[in-house]
């Protein structure tokens, strides 16, 4: 069970995170938390929790099932320009937050019926925060019109010894399906070829978004369920 300070700040609880095959694995694990005053876990299963919502109880709820995808470098992808992609830059900050507003919808935060849409935009509004201020290590692209001074997209992605990892990617509204969220894949992309790391992405099962990854290059790396134990609600 991994204690989670930054989500712990942000929902004023005792936030945890905790990833097993098996329910029965988080059952044995589960024990102390019942104790505290509030608590809230992100529970990653291989198992589905669906036979086990009644043993569980009532705090525990089951939230969306999610695909992981990876892209293996290509150094082919080092050489392809990419037209209207920029690398972040602070003075981008409020730009790049507008555009967030609101763009998030199907997460396992705006899915928990326990969590407001007000707070659940808020949640990742932070996040997104938490990137561009450089608290973990992170590069974010952004996609601006052919001016350059409108910013229409971008794609924060985190640094990992191993691999980059897609974290949060947002087109503005008016925007979208005109090929800018490929567009900044590709920035990532040509990045972990740079680098020679590999790409990963995390994305719900349900969402169109899986269509981009996989003609795109990416391979369905495996699949898993994502459940929140709580006994708070957030507003």
């Amino acid at each position: 069970m991994k204690p989670d300070p930054w989500l712990s700040k942000i929902m004023n609880s005792n936030c945890y995170d905790f990833s097993c095959t098996t329910i029965e694995e988080y059952l044995s694990h589960r024990k102390f938390i019942l104790d505290l005053n509030t608590f809230f876990v992100t529970l990653r299963t291989s198992q589905s929790p669906a036979n086990k919502l009644d043993e569980l109880g009532k705090t525990f709820r089951y939230i969306t099932t999610m695909n992981s995808y990876i892209w293996i470098p290509d150094s082919i992808q080092v050489s392809v320009e990419i037209e209207n992609i920029k690398i972040y830059n602070p003075e981008d900050y409020t730009s790049v937050l507008n555009i967030a507003d609101n763009a998030f919808t199907a997460d396992r935060f705006h899915n928990d019926p326990r969590i407001s849409k007000t707070f659940a935009d808020k949640i990742k509004l932070d996040w997104l925060k938490s990137n561009l201020l450089k608290h973990r290590e992170t590069v974010t692209f952004i996609y601006t019109s052919q001016d350059e001074r409108i910013i229409l997209g971008f794609n924060s992605m985190v640094i990992k010894e191993n691999s980059i990892a897609i974290d949060l990617i947002a087109v503005s509204k008016g925007f979208r399906r005109l090929g800018i969220a490929k567009k900044l894949v590709d920035a990532g992309k040509k990045l972990a070829a740079k680098r020679e790391l590999l790409l990963t992405v995390g994305t719900q099962k349900n969402n169109i978004a899986n269509d981009l990854y996989l003609k795109n290059g990416f391979k369905l790396k495996e699949t898993y369920f994502v459940s929140h134990d709580t006994n708070a609600t957030f507003y």
